[in-house]
């Protein structure tokens, strides 16, 4: 589910008019997984929220997120979704 979501928001782009993608049943249920679980699933969620933020211009936020999506991944041995969120910063 995580790839589906990341694939869905990244793929959106903000100045094409079309409604955001409907993943926000998704992104809840991550958000409940992250919640319970933040070793495994916290940092798969920072990654999630930080391209909306990216995609409208909150640099800042889209950053903060990033990096906490990087560190929590890296913690946790995650090194795929570690790569995941560096490459989505760039």
């Amino acid at each position: 589910m995580f790839y589906t979501i990341l694939s869905l928001t990244a793929s959106h782009d903000a100045n094409s008019g079309e409604a955001r993608p409907p993943v926000t049943a998704m992104q809840q249920q991550r958000a409940i997984r992250a919640m319970h679980c933040p070793q495994r699933f916290g940092h798969k969620l920072a990654v999630i929220d930080a391209e909306p933020a990216r995609r409208d211009g909150e640099v800042r936020r889209a950053l903060q997120l990033y990096r906490a999506a990087i560190e929590g991944a890296e913690r946790e041995g995650f090194l795929q979704d570690e790569a995941i969120a560096k490459w989505q910063r760039r």
